[in-house]
């Protein structure tokens, strides 16, 4: 055998394996430390840029309010900006989430009252943000006001208010109106461009004298700001009008009342991006006009006011305004708002936004794509209106088809209602019939017939109806008088008043003291029937009946 030894130095050297573990090691460290870089430096540096950025957003806003004030009450144009959105630093090998964007935009638009007349709109302007890391709510513009808003849907949360209000000063009331629908969104800087009305079309306050109450939309309640604000002289009752108990639809929308002598009062009107699309009214955006005649004595594509007589119809795409005394012997179609000032007279109006009939005036029938207010003494014929119908003091209308709430103030008479809203008839009014989405409410003697609600029906004292069919509750109070009742809901008989029909109840029946009740009630028990004194049901006396009918 061959006599020789194998040298296995090779198999035996691990030189390299020292180092290699050391790579590995520090490799496991860095990748460690990158990921404790990007999980947590990394957040906290760009909730830095977003709070820098929301800090900067904060003075944009602020500057926006001083233009609207300067353009609204020195009638001069303003041209401003917003930084909307943030990019973040650079990074070599961490990541970064999208660039935080923004957007700028305004509300709905809310009117304006004097007097509860509606004599402008306006709308709230809300900076929303989209950071990734830093939490903040939205900016908002409202009344001269900027707020930071941090409540949730439920109310809770604080308000901050970060550029107080100018609406009053020195006992004078400066409302600056915010009009056209406006939005921006994305990282640059949006351009806000602020345009006043323009002098002879500024909203004019002449027809009204002395002391006045004024309704402002606000998303500030009292206790979180204007309480502290609003000296005690200038308060209306109430003052505060929470979005349950006013008539705008926003949800979260309260109604502003003051009271101040009308020489103190100025109501002035600015545009986002474009000229005030409507200096007098609500909500008209968006509402288109009806069908109009060819060959009409006025037809024109802007706004339209008569001064004198016109012997024909008119037909314009704009405003129309027919001033006092002046008779138009012809249909009036617009595509924008109708006044009629007082004591004038119209036939047929077709109308995409608001119609006003003032006091002693006359239009024959009315068709609006907004909302139909009758003044003092105003007549109309049948009314059809996308949103509210309200008539004032004596006015009078034929039927009335309505797709928000209907109003009938004092001594004021109808035909027929039809409306998507709650239905109040005043002290005296007087309506043939109501049909109602909502609530209905008659007030001291007030008289309908027949009345289908899909809510609740209350009568007040000396109020009169025929059958009640109510998906809620139905309240009689002393001395009213009704035919049969059909409810979904209780059923409460106040003193001395009277039913003169069945009643019907899925809830409990409630008999004040001497209550009528000149038929049977069908509920589910006994129990269900609740008898005040002397109170009677079918000729028995209210307990008896219970214990022999059930």
């Amino acid at each position: 055998m061959p006599d020789f030894a194998i040298d296995t130095s090779l198999f035996a050297d691990d030189r390299a394996v020292a180092p290699l573990i050391g790579f590995i090691l520090l490799f496991g460290l860095f990748v460690t430390a990158f990921a404790g870089y990007q999980a947590t430096a990394v957040p906290q540096q760009n909730a830095e840029t977003e709070f820098q950025h929301f800090q900067d957003v904060q003075d944009d806003m602020t500057v926006i309010r001083n233009a609207i004030s300067t353009a609204g009450q020195s009638d001069v144009s303003q041209f401003e900006s917003v930084k909307l959105g943030t990019t973040y630093r650079e990074r070599i090998l961490a990541l970064n989430p999208p660039a935080a964007a923004g957007s700028l935009r305004t509300s709905d638009a809310y009117y304006i009252t004097v007097e509860d007349d509606i004599v402008s709109s306006t709308r709230f302007l809300e900076y929303r943000n989209g950071y990734n890391e830093f939490e903040a709510g939205s900016i908002w513009y409202e009344n001269s006001v900027v707020y930071l808003d941090e409540r949730d849907d439920d109310g809770d949360g604080n308000v901050v208010i970060l550029e107080e209000q100018n609406l009053v000063e020195d006992g004078k009331l400066r409302i600056t109106a915010l009009q056209n629908d406006y939005q921006e969104s994305g990282i640059g800087r949006a351009s806000v461009e602020l345009y006043p009305v323009d002098v002879e079309d500024a909203d004019d306050l002449s027809e009204y004298d002395g002391d006045v109450t004024v309704g402002i939309p606000t998303r500030l309640n009292g206790p979180e700001y204007w309480e502290a604000e609003i000296p005690a002289g200038l308060r209306g009752d109430p003052f505060v009008v929470p979005p349950e108990d006013n008539d705008y639809t926003g949800d979260d929308v309260y109604e502003l009342r003051l009271e101040a002598n009308v020489d103190e009062v100025s109501v002035n009107t600015v545009g986002i991006d474009s000229a005030p699309e409507d200096k007098a009214g609500a909500a008209r955006q968006g509402v288109g006009g009806g069908e109009s005649s060819s060959d009409c004595a006025i037809e024109q594509s802007g706004d339209y006011t008569a001064k004198n007589d016109v012997e024909g119809c008119i037909d314009v795409g704009g405003d129309v305004e027919i001033k006092q005394d002046v008779d138009v012997d012809g249909d009036i179609y617009a595509d924008g708002l109708v006044t009629l000032k007082g004591s004038t007279t119209a036939q047929a109006i077709d109308a995409g936004g608001d119609v006003t009939i003032e006091k002693d005036a006359e239009v024959e029938g009315i068709d609006s794509g907004g909302n139909v207010e009758l003044k003092e003494n105003a007549k109309a014929g049948d009314i059809n209106a996308d949103g509210l119908v309200k008539l004032k003091e004596n006015a009078e209308a034929g039927d009335i088809n309505a797709g928000g709430l209907v109003t009938l103030k004092e001594s004021t008479t109808a035909q027929a209602i039809d409306a998507g809203g709650d239905v109040t008839i005043e002290k005296d009014a007087e309506v043939e019939g109501i049909d109602s989405g909502g609530n209905v409410e008659l007030k001291e003697n007030a008289e309908a017939d027949d009345i289908n609600a899909g809510g609740q029906v209350k009568l007040k004292k000396n109020a009169e109806a025929g059958d009640i069919n109510a998906g809620g509750l139905v309240t009689l109070k002393g001395s009213t008088t009704a035919q049969a009742i059909d409810a979904g809901g209780d059923v409460t008989i106040e003193k001395d008043a009277e039913v003169n029909g069945d009643i019907d109840s899925d809830g409990n029946v409630d008999l004040g003291d001497n209550a009528t009740v000149e038929g049977d009630v069908f509920v589910d028990s006994a129990e269900d029937i609740n008898c005040g004194n002397g109170s009677k049901i079918n000729g028995k006396g209210c307990s008896g009946y219970k214990n022999s009918n059930y």
